[in-house]
This record gives structure tokens, sequence and C-alpha cells, in this order.
């Protein structure tokens, strides 16, 4: 999967690997650009990393108009929900019953339009809400982890740092610097 914000778009290994290596051609040409070649190159290498990703992104935004209104609608309808009721509501079934649905169809059609499972995207929206709130606002991590509705701020630093690699206090610093 590639991440773009709380959903994602599904890649193929062949071309995550090719990114993969492009990426690190790229990390080690950047640290010795000593000439106008070597400048050249490091851009072309960006603009096929760049390339490589909007083909990916092509390719998914196809596949979705392959998908019907009624998906599209429900999809909507479910993110909306989820961005009025995060802090109070994590659980697929309370978005798939407000949606009149069973969570099992919910799922597949999330799943379907996405490319990742309801509860995923309520997880990637709850850390995508949190580094926001990190980088924003003065709120303290159990603030913000209470604003959210996890009562157990040590439980949601457990489930910050899993996501996204760093600790919700490195997270802060790394962006505020």
């Amino acid at each position: 999967m590639f991440q773009l914000s709380a959903s994602s778009v599904p890649i193929d290994e062949q071309r995550m690997n090719e990114l993969k290596q492009i990426a690190l051609i790229l990390a080690n040409r950047m640290n010795r650009i000593t000439d106008e070649l070597t400048k050249a190159t490091v851009r072309r290498l960006a603009e096929t990393y760049i390339g490589i990703v909007a083909e990916v992104v092509r390719e998914s935004e196809i596949q979705q108009v392959k998908h019907t209104r009624r998906h599209i609608e429900i999809v909507l309808s479910f993110r909306r929900l989820l961005a009025r009721h995060l802090s109070k509501k994590r659980s697929p079934s309370d978005y798939a019953s407000q949606l009149n649905i069973s969570p099992v169809y919910l799922n597949e059609v999330v799943k379907k339009v996405t490319g990742i499972s309801t509860k995923a995207y309520i997880k990637n929206s709850i850390i995508l809400e949190a580094k926001r709130l990190l980088v924003y606002t003065n709120l303290t991590i159990k603030e913000i982890s209470s604003s959210l509705g996890i009562d157990d701020h040590a439980y949601f630093s457990r489930i910050f740092t899993q996501a996204t690699g760093i600790s919700p206090s490195t997270f802060r610093k790394r962006n505020l610097e």
C-alpha cells in the first residue's frame, strides 16, 4: 500500500520494489551532489520516482471510476460520520448501523473503494487527527488522547508508535523544529 492521508492506494510488489530502489539511490546521490551532472541525475531519478507514483494513482483512479455510485455514496457518508464521531465511535458496526447497512457490507464497500478495511480506515483517521493535534495545538499527549476518546494515554502512545514508528512526543519534536 502507498499511503495518501487517511486512505491508501494499492501498489503492486514490483512497483514498490522499484520505488524502494530509486529512493535508496536518490538518498545516496543527494548526499553527494558535487557537480551539475550529478544534480541532473538526481533530478531525473526524482522525476522517475514521481512518475511511478503518478502511474499508481492514475490506475487507482481508473479503478475507482468502476465503483458504483452507491458505493461512493456509502464511503462518503461513512467519512462524514467518522469526521463527526471519531472521538466517540471507533467500531465499524457503529457506523454501519448509522448507515443502515451491515458491518460486513460496509467493510466490503470501504475496502473495495479505498483499498483498506473499515477498521484500518478508522485507525488511520485517529492517527491522522492525532498528528494534526500534536503539530497544531499545545495540548499534552494525555489531553490529545482524551480528546480522541482514548482514556488510557499509554495505550494511545502505543498505538501511535505502532502506526508511525515513533512516539507522539518524538513526532511533535520533529515537526516543530
